[in-house]
């Protein structure tokens, strides 16, 4: 397959291999670490039930994680789903107004 090089000349797709310096495989690999990483440390999940075995909560995070690296959008709703409206708390009690005015077709008021 060829490339189209930011000086419109032409050039092969070349796999580098990891001898003397960083090759292809490496960079792919640091990179798919990275990010699983970042997805593992950032799931919050919910308290498990008292007597819920390790290996299912582990389970669970490993499923969510998945999901989280194909549907980040999923994970945000969940968490949005999952916020507690408590009218007593001035933050929560604006985010549902202004969800509720949104709902209705009127735009966010400045207060």
């Amino acid at each position: 397959m060829f490339v189209l090089d930011s000086d419109n000349s032409t050039s092969e797709r070349v796999w580098h291999p990891n001898v003397t310096t960083r090759g292809t495989w490496t960079i792919y690999q640091s990179c798919i670490i990275t990010i699983g990483l970042c997805v593992w440390q950032s799931i919050h999940l919910n308290i498990p039930p008292p007597h819920e075995e390790w290996y299912k909560q582990t389970m669970r995070k490993v499923g969510f994680a998945l999901t989280a690296l194909i549907a980040p959008e999923f994970v945000a709703l969940i968490a949005w789903c999952d916020l507690p409206i408590d009218p007593s708390n001035e933050l929560t009690a604006k985010i549902y107004k202004v969800s509720i005015l949104r709902s209705k077709g009127y735009r966010e008021s400045r207060e």
